[in-house]
């Protein structure tokens, strides 16, 4: 639904439902627009500009809006519905699921979905790259390639967060100022692993100029770029059911261990009965490793670094 003043550039229009992406969903005409930052319900002026229309204004907020928790939401194109009611939230991310499986003919209920706390994520991906300003260290901008500098973030785990400025003056030496470098930071249980994913220019070099005091500051126990090891004081360790793996650089693990253990739980259970298993993607042993205490578990994957980590694991917990 939507009002159209004639010789106007603004419209009025009601957010039907968000789409897949967590925008809300607006009829004009014949056809249907996104529009991020509202949500279902909500009253809003749209400003046309061009052929699109943009937000202008929110008339009559819904009831599930709420004060995002980062003061960078809006700018970073990391969260996408910080402006949600948690409540609200997880029935939409539930109803996504039950939508995509019916959309593929499987009907059948879906868990309500399980919420963590902030400052949970123990691994992030992020963007850098130099300028003569400086270092641009960050997350991309919404709907933007730009970087957004960002000095804190909430979803992270202090051990992160609380060294941003410090880990990207830490990878300053092997940034460029041709192309955008891509940081992905794990805070493993006995400290962060910093590996840049491509390859850098005069590594050696570079390698030179970095600060191994501020690295024993901020506790990085490992740097890497492109697979390559610039440092290591000691092996990253992780553990799975108190189970510990050493991961060679860069591997998949949950972003957040509370989500990780939680789906460990629902898994362990459904399958304590089971005496032999086949783990599908099996990556370094999440679930592998603790159901192989109790059967006989066959994990696959096509990651042979990741099956080297697990096999090492698995056998130091079997002696």
């Amino acid at each position: 639904m939507f009002a159209d003043t004639p010789g106007s550039d603004r419209v009025t229009a009601i957010v039907e439902t968000l789409d897949g992406t967590g925008d809300g969903l607006v009829s004009l005409n014949d056809e249907r627009v996104s529009v991020a930052g509202t949500l279902p319900g909500e009253t809003i002026e749209l400003r046309r500009k061009d052929d699109t229309f943009q937000l202008h204004r929110i008339i009559n907020p819904s009831v599930d809006r709420v004060d995002p928790a980062c003061r960078h939401f809006g700018a970073c194109g990391g969260c996408k519905l910080q402006h949600m009611e948690q409540t609200a939230y997880l029935a939409w991310k539930v109803d996504r699921v039950a939508r995509c499986l019916q959309e593929q003919g499987l009907e059948t209920d879906v868990r309500l979905c399980l919420a963590i706390d902030p400052g949970s994520r123990r691994r992030a991906r992020f963007s850098a790259r130099r300028s003569k300003k400086g270092v641009q260290f960050g997350y991309h901008g919404f709907r933007d390639s730009q970087i957004v500098a960002i000095g804190n973030c909430p979803i992270l785990v202090p051990e992160i967060e609380n060294y941003l400025s410090d880990i990207a003056t830490l990878v300053a030496p092997l940034l460029s100022r041709r192309k955008e470098a891509k940081i992905t930071v794990l805070s493993a249980n006995n400290g962060l692993d910093i590996a840049l994913e491509d390859p850098i220019d005069r590594l050696d070099e570079r390698a030179r100029a970095l600060d191994m005091t501020l690295a024993e500051k901020i506790g990085a126990i490992r740097l890497s770029a492109a697979g390559e090891l610039l440092f290591i004081l000691v092996d990253p360790v992780l553990e799975f059911d108190n189970i510990a793996i050493s991961p060679t650089t860069n591997h998949f693990f949950q972003a957040a261990k509370p989500a990780e253990q939680a789906m460990r739980a629902i898994v362990m259970e459904e399958f304590k009965s089971c005496s032999k298993l086949l783990d599908l993607f099996c990556g370094c042993g999440t679930f592998t490793l603790p159901l192989a205490v109790g059967a006989a578990v066959e994990g696959v994957d096509g990651d042979l670094a990741a099956l080297q980590t697990l096999e090492k694991g698995f056998s130091a917990a079997t002696g």
